[in-house]
């Protein structure tokens, strides 16, 4: 594999591209590689106490009358 293509593989590999595209390393002629930073993939859930008891706590569920639901039906257990 020629020195170009190993050097496009490793960028990918590496993940040094900005928001733009732009490369985010210093490449030589040689094909030396540094790396100057690394911005890596953020996790896809981002845990938040807070909004998940806005979201799906007890007094979220009251306003979309879930508890009344259950209430009618006589659960035993009316909210997590």
């Amino acid at each position: 594999m020629d020195k170009i293509k190993l050097n496009i593989y490793i960028r990918l590999w590496l993940n040094v591209f900005d928001k733009e595209g732009k490369s985010l390393y210093n490449g030589k002629a040689n094909g030396d590689i540094k790396v100057r930073r690394c911005m890596t993939m953020k996790r896809t859930y981002q845990p938040n106490n807070r909004k998940k008891s806005k979201k799906m706590g007890f007094m979220a569920r009251i306003k979309s009358k879930i508890v009344g639901n259950r209430r009618r039906k006589g659960r035993k257990v009316l909210s997590r």
